[in-house]
């Protein structure tokens, strides 16, 4: 990564066991699907678990823990967020399966108005064996 770089999440396709997208479907979307006798919310569910498993292959393939797109949303986390974006440390990258060189010490955070843009979080290995066990144990109780 380039100095001043910005590196971030902004969630994943597990974004919905941890934290709401925010934003409900129109009246006019669900009418739609009302008229045409389809069930929204079964669809968006198959649409989220068809985007999971090509978003768990692609990690699988590349090297590095899906959860990397989420622990940032998740309940230790999200409320000591205050930035859209989230962000690990240069130590926790590798742990994540991350093979990041950074230019400079670390990736920007801030612009030059003094607008936050990213979070970085610096977890202990402990921290994130707790985040990567309750990531697991949350997929499997959803049935993922």
């Amino acid at each position: 990564m380039e100095k001043g770089a910005f590196l971030g999440w902004h969630g994943g396709s597990t974004q919905p066991l941890y934290a709401d997208y925010g934003s409900e479907p129109s009246l006019l979307r669900r009418f739609w699907f009302w008229l045409t006798d389809r069930d929204l919310d079964k669809e968006r569910d198959d649409y989220i678990r068809q985007w999971h498993a090509e978003e768990v292959e692609f990690f699988n393939k590349i090297g590095v823990k899906q959860a990397i797109t989420i622990i940032g949303m998740m309940p230790a986390y999200i409320d000591k967020r205050d930035a859209k974006l989230f962000a690990y440390n240069k130590e926790l990258l590798p742990k994540l399966g991350a093979n990041i060189r950074f230019q400079d010490e670390k990736p920007a955070e801030f612009l030059e108005d003094g607008f936050k843009v990213v979070q970085v979080f610096e977890l202990n290995q402990k921290e994130l064996d707790e985040a990567l066990e309750l990531h697991e144990c949350t997929l499997q109780l959803n049935g993922w």
